[in-house]
Order: structure tokens, then sequence, then C-alpha cells
């Protein structure tokens, strides 16, 4: 009847396929921070009612199609800080119960298209700290209730205007130190439960300021480090304005200055 087992930071190497074979009851399992190199797609087979997986720091480099096929009830993975390159589609097809799911500090460079198609539950998606240049148009299509996207710090150079057309529910999007020289408010547009965006770190030379007329809940907005010094002031007066008549909270953090309002004033500082 065992439910819960850790067995982090030891220097577990590897783990015999039928190790969990009598563990029909676990919940939570933690085999974070050994040396695992490798996890036999059979491993998790009897795992049914697991509903917590914890696999971070680890040096595995891929994932075999079928390890988490037993794996229905599970509500949260986490991958973090190792080296996989690839996710591949049927990885999680039968993790239709899956919330969240984190694979920061990887070394993905390709999510392959479908690879969230079952994921429907799917509220928090962290994929910061890996090699991600591109994502397929049709990514999130099937993650309708996805509240937190984190794709900081990555390699993307665009955002296809399809990708976000199905998060209506997102609420935060940081897509912080990439390589995006434009954003198009088109591929925002279908998010209008969005409530925090980040851009800073993006060589982005100009923000439209219809931001806040199309996004109605946005709170904060931070495009900082990269902006062109002489379009601060011009892009701060367009959004005092807007906050001005606007019956908002909202913070901007904007290059060197901050921009905020409460009620029915509106300041901004230089730091």
């Amino acid at each position: 009847n065992l439910s819960t087992l850790s067995i982090s930071k030891n220097r577990l190497m590897h783990i015999d396929a039928n190790a969990f074979e009598q563990c029909k009851s676990l919940t939570h399992l933690w085999l974070d921070h050994n040396k695992l190199s490798k996890l036999d797609a059979p491993i998790f087979r009897d795992c049914t009612k697991l509903s917590r997986l914890f696999l971070n720091s680890n040096p595995i480099h891929d994932l075999e199609s079928g390890l988490f096929d037993s794996c229905v009830t599970l509500n949260k993975l986490s991958f973090t800080n190792s080296k996989l390159i690839k996710l591949e589609k049927q990885l999680l097809e039968n993790c239709s119960d899956l919330v969240e799911l984190s694979l920061i500090d990887n070394r993905l460079s390709q999510i392959e298209p479908n690879a969230f198609k079952c994921l429907k539950n799917l509220s928090r998606l962290l994929l910061s700290k890996n090699q991600l240049a591109s994502l397929d148009p049709n990514l999130f299509q099937n993650t309708v209730n996805l509240k937190k996207l984190a794709l900081n710090n990555n390699k993307l150079s665009e955002i296809d205007l399809r990708l976000f057309v199905n998060c209506f529910n997102l609420t935060e999007l940081t897509l912080s130190y990439n390589q995006i020289a434009e954003l198009d408010l088109k591929a925002l547009e279908k998010c209008s439960s969005l409530e925090k965006l980040d851009f800073r770190g993006n060589p982005l030379k100009k923000v439209d300021n219809r931001i806040f007329r199309m996004l109605s809940n946005l709170r904060e907005l931070y495009l900082d480090d990269k902006i062109e010094a002489n379009i601060i002031e011009f892009e701060i007066l367009l959004f005092s304005i807007i906050l001005l008549f606007s019956n908002k909270k909202i913070i901007i953090s904007l290059y060197n200055y901050i921009v905020s309002k409460s009620h029915h004033s509106v300041s901004y500082t230089h730091l």
C-alpha cells in the first residue's frame, strides 16, 4: 500500500524495469537528483495511480515512447535541469489528467507537432531555458485550459499568428530573453484573459499601444532591456494616457522606467 516514495539525491545510475512492479498504490514518486541516463519504457507500467512524478536533475537525453502510457492519473510531471533534446508526440498521449508540466533547463530543440494534443487539462506549462528556435503553429491548439506558459530564455525569433489562437484562458505569458524583434498583436488577440506579459530581453524596437485596448485584463507588462532609448518617452506618454482613462491598476516596466497606475492617478519613474 505504499503511496509515497522518495529516492532523491542518491547516486542511482540505473533502475530495473520491474522495480515498481508491486507499487500499484503509488501516487507520489521522487527520482530527482540522481545519475540516471535512461528509463526503460515498462518501468511505470503498474503505476496506474501515480499523481506526481519528479525526475529533475538526471542526465537523461531521451524519454522513450510508452514510458508514461500507464500513468493515466498523472497530475504533475517535473523534468527540469536535465538533458532532454526532443519531446515526441506519443510521450504524453495517455496523460490527459496532466495539469502541470515542467521541462525547464533542458536542451530541447524540438517539440513534435501534437505533443500536447491530449493535454486538455494542462494549466501550467514551463519550457524555459531550452534551445527552442521554432514552435509548431498548432502546438497549443488543444491546451484550452492553459493559464501559465513560460517560453523565456529560448531562441525564438518570431511568434506565429496561429500559436495562441486557443489560449483564451491564458493569464500569464513569459516570452522574455528570446530573439523576437516584432510583436504582432494579432498573435495575442485571442488571449483575452491575459493579465501578465513579460517580453524583456528581446530586440524589440516598437510596441503597439493598442495592446491595452485589445487585452483588457492586462495588469503587468514588461518590455525593458533592449527598447531603443529614443522611443521610451513617447511610449510612456501613450501608455500613461491610456491608463489615465482606464479604471485599472497596471504596472509597466519599460527599459529604465516603471509606469504605474492606481485608481485615477498616473506616474512614471526613472530608475
